[in-house]
């Protein structure tokens, strides 16, 4: 491993121990499973290439790659945090619901909150 790795593996633990939280990840009507993920909040509304607005992003969610049965996340599927808010995964300006959050272990989800039900 090099140094940058290292500060890279040291950094994700830390992001973990200091905002994660247990969620329920709902993949279908009865498909769940509960994970630790991180959310923070959206950096921007998603754009089209003409300059409408295709989706209001109202957060961002970083997701580990091993969700029970899941092997990639998918538009629909929806995250219940802590306090019991559902929100729902959106696809990007690149109709994909999930990328890669950039080590490999983690998908960075968009999603947008959802009315309980």
């Amino acid at each position: 491993m090099s140094f940058l790795s290292d500060g890279k593996t040291w950094l994700a633990g830390q992001l973990d121990d200091a905002a994660s939280q247990t969620v329920s990840y709902q993949a279908g009507a009865t498909t769940t499973a509960n994970v630790t993920a991180v959310k923070r909040k959206s950096q921007s509304p998603l754009m089209s290439v003409d300059g409408l607005m295709l989706s209001v992003v109202d957060a961002e969610w970083i997701l580990p790659r091993t969700i029970g049965a899941v092997v990639l996340p998918l538009a629909g599927h929806r995250i219940i945090d802590a306090d019991g808010t559902r929100w729902e995964i959106v696809p990007d300006e690149n109709m994909q619901a999930a990328a890669d959050w950039g080590d490999g272990t983690r998908w960075l989800v968009r999603t947008k909150r959802v009315k309980s039900g």
